[in-house]
């Protein structure tokens, strides 16, 4: 059984501003935590089809394929390493912009996943492994507002102050 985690904030800034940082894939070292670099694999830049690396600070990597590409509004990624899967089985992140009232931007972020083990493993999903991905996508959305707003990555002491500004998420 699938899961998937949403995270939600609202950027200061208009949709069509926010998209022209989204669309940028090689900017995700400055707003995933714990990723140092990110490296376009692919000849393309935007669209379905293009992958990035990112690495992590021993050098170590994860693939990321833009499998949804919807302009203006956002994409969906693959988690793989090679052909398998990664970090779980059926591993995919989404961000999705959307108009909020006064010129804002609302981000959701959700990663998808299946849990290893089978029945075991949607035990220890419900135990502990969702809310240890639930704060990874808060941590996800909480930094991509700093960066895209103030320019600057944040550091690990801002990022516990800046989960003040999740929002709780309404269907």
């Amino acid at each position: 059984m699938a899961t998937e985690v949403s995270a939600c904030v609202e950027l200061d800034l208009p949709r069509s501003e926010a998209w022209q940082k989204l669309a940028d894939l090689s900017l995700a070292h400055h707003y995933v935590p714990g990723v140092v670099d990110t490296r376009i694999t692919t000849s393309t830049l935007q669209g379905v089809g293009v992958s990035r690396n990112v690495y992590r600070k021993r050098g170590e990597y994860l693939e990321e394929t833009v499998t949804e590409w919807v302009p203006e509004h956002g994409f969906t990624l693959r988690l793989h390493k090679g052909e398998r899967d990664a970090p779980l089985r059926g591993a995919w992140f989404r961000y999705r912009l959307d108009d909020a009232p006064a010129g804002k931007t609302r981000l959701t972020t959700t990663m998808g996943y299946i849990p290893p083990f089978g029945v075991l493993g949607q035990w220890l999903d419900g135990a502990f492994l969702r809310r240890i991905i639930q704060r990874a996508i808060g941590d996800v959305a909480v930094c991509l507002k700093h960066f895209y707003e103030t320019g600057e990555t944040p550091t690990s002491e801002q990022r516990k102050s800046l989960r003040s500004a999740l929002n709780p998420l309404v269907s």
